[in-house]
């Protein structure tokens, strides 16, 4: 019996086709598959790294950053700088008794509050205010002093309404007695050079 029939041929050429497409099946499913998905992880991994090497901050970096926060610090935009306590209190007084004048203000009273905090690195220097003035004015003098440098911070704002007698030329005019803390921030050295 011969085996060479065409039918036979095309039988082994049919069985030769199936065993390449499942060996390439068997390879693709086991290799393929399997480095698509490394290659998929690699890249997953890769963008991981990228993000973590941006948010690292190696230490001179770091050092370098704490340099110049505390460059900013010591500027005379946040403290007032003065060497002496009382110094820096005089100037302070001035500075308030002019922002007052320019706001067509009356200073009424002025009296310095000693400090309450004792071990800090920073030291209140706050100042007692009683003035009189117009509603306008007020919101002027309290915007002067929000834009002032050093920063200076309002406490204790307490408004009451001036009445003036009937009759007078004054008795249409809005007049107010305002009480306010006002306080900027000396360094604690500068307080131990003061007596």
């Amino acid at each position: 019996m011969e085996t060479n029939t065409p039918l036979s041929k095309i039988v082994a050429v049919l069985l030769a086709a199936l065993t390449l497409v499942i060996a390439y099946e068997l390879f693709d499913g086991f290799y393929m598959q399997r480095y698509l998905q490394n290659e998929s992880e690699i890249s997953r991994l890769e963008n991981l790294t990228a993000q973590y090497q941006k948010r690292y901050i190696n230490p001179e970096q770091l050092d370098k950053h704490l340099v110049r926060v505390k460059q900013k610090l010591s500027t005379s935009r946040f403290f007032i700088t003065d060497p002496k306590k009382s110094v820096a209190t005089a100037k302070l007084q001035t500075k308030l008794k002019n922002l007052i004048r320019s706001e067509k203000g009356v200073l009424l009273s002025s009296q310095i509050i000693p400090e309450q905090q004792k071990n800090e690195s920073f030291k209140p220097l706050t100042i007692r205010l009683q003035i009189r003035l117009s509603p306008q004015n007020l919101r002027s003098l309290l915007h002067q002093l929000e834009r002032q440098k050093p920063y200076l911070f309002v406490d204790n704002l307490a408004i009451q309404p001036v009445k003036h007698a009937r009759g007078t030329d004054q008795s249409d005019r809005q007049d107010l007695t305002v009480g306010l803390d006002v306080s900027g921030y000396l360094r604690a050295e500068a307080t131990k050079n003061d007596t």
